[in-house]
């Protein structure tokens, strides 16, 4: 399973680190970020969401709806109760299938990425200081309880895919491979491969922050790959290699995406549009920001092919297990959103207070 995006872009910073130290004191929240505001449930357990998260997500997605009064609220909430159960989805798999998220080794791997996110080191830059790694939470609208959460979530996510995937080279599947508890075969990747549960596409990347207009820019390699698409897939490809940062072996063999592999607090859209085209149509540009930076997409939506399947195999059968992996975490999420119940504390909210000083 791809990691599952968070719209909050501290994740790239926090995903990144690795020392080790248990030398920063973690920050208590208080008394008003530790209330429970909404109840989950799932396989028996329940799961509390502070009013800490629900400020994180609310403060991050605010301006994502249209809408006054009790129809925003309701709006806000729905997409906000998504997120979570979203974060939840992961934490609650892994109590299912026996992972020890707050484990000795979780809590000190927590400890180095927090360290190196300070101090710096071979993955992160480092914000030079403890007051400043805290300053910068802020910004992002999270807490320090907020951002251990979502680091745990984070490599609940990992320790997920090792439970179920195992670990493997998708440049050669048939070798050093450490199976999962997923079993195929490879008529079941070609049948995957050929049903509707996955398409081929070519992508043309544009990195927003490289044009003055990156939307203009966007428009103009659309156009260009719309002129083309009646000469043929390669006549495409050539556009997408001639103006757009995409690597060059990736649009030979076309990238191939399921309804559930990648990460859908980032990419949904782009999974959106890939499984919103006919094959030989182009998308409109899809704007993607992973915490890596605004990045924009164009999609071609290719033929499957043997001989596609047969030179990409390995990264067929990484689509199926991943999109496999992101089914069930998307099971136990609409359980999570169904099982919702709303706390006093949540009725109480007061929508014009709320920000990261109160």
């Amino acid at each position: 399973m791809k990691k599952f995006l968070i719209i909050l872009p501290l994740l790239c910073v926090c995903f990144s680190l690795f020392s080790c130290s248990p030398k920063y004191e973690p920050v208590e929240s208080t008394a008003k970020e530790k209330t429970t505001v909404i109840e989950l449930s799932a396989h028996g357990k329940k799961y509390e969401v502070k009013y800490e998260l629900w400020r994180a997500l609310y403060l991050t997605h605010k301006d994502e709806v249209a809408g006054e009064g009790e129809e925003y609220e309701a709006k806000i909430n729905a997409l906000i109760l998504e997120r979570a159960a979203d974060i939840y989805s992961v934490l609650a798999l892994c109590d299912r299938v026996g992972i020890n998220l707050y484990s000795r080794s979780v809590e000190a791997e927590i400890e180095q990425y927090i360290t190196e996110s300070i101090e710096g080191g071979a993955n992160a830059i480092g914000y030079g200081s403890y007051e400043n790694y805290l300053k910068a939470l802020k910004d992002m609208n999270l807490n320090y309880s907020v951002a251990v959460l979502l680091l745990r979530y984070e490599i609940g996510m990992r320790e997920l895919d090792s439970y179920y995937i195992g670990s493997f080279d998708t440049d050669d599947i048939q070798n050093g491979i450490e199976f999962g508890n997923l079993t195929y075969t490879r008529e079941d990747i070609k049948n995957y491969y050929y049903s509707d549960e996955c398409v081929r596409v070519l992508r043309a990347h544009l990195q927003a922050d490289a044009y003055y207009e990156p939307d203009v820019r966007a428009t103009e390699v659309r156009e260009q790959m719309l002129a083309a698409v009646g000469k043929g897939e390669g006549a495409v490809a050539a556009v997408i290699i001639g103006n757009s940062t995409t690597a060059y072996d990736e649009v030979e063999r076309g990238y191939v995406i399921a309804r559930h592999n990648l990460d859908k607090l980032y990419y949904s859209e782009l999974t959106d549009a890939a499984f919103g085209l006919n094959t030989g149509e182009v998308s409109e540009p899809v704007h993607v920001n992973s915490g890596d930076g605004e990045v924009i997409f164009i999609l071609y939506r290719a033929e499957k092919s043997d001989a596609h399947f047969d030179k990409s195999y390995s990264e067929i059968a990484y689509v199926y297990l991943t999109d496999t992996v992101g089914k069930t975490v998307a099971e136990v999420q609409s359980a999570l959103v169904l099982s919702a119940e709303y706390t006093d504390s949540f009725y109480a909210i007061d929508y014009g207070q709320v920000s990261m000083n109160e």
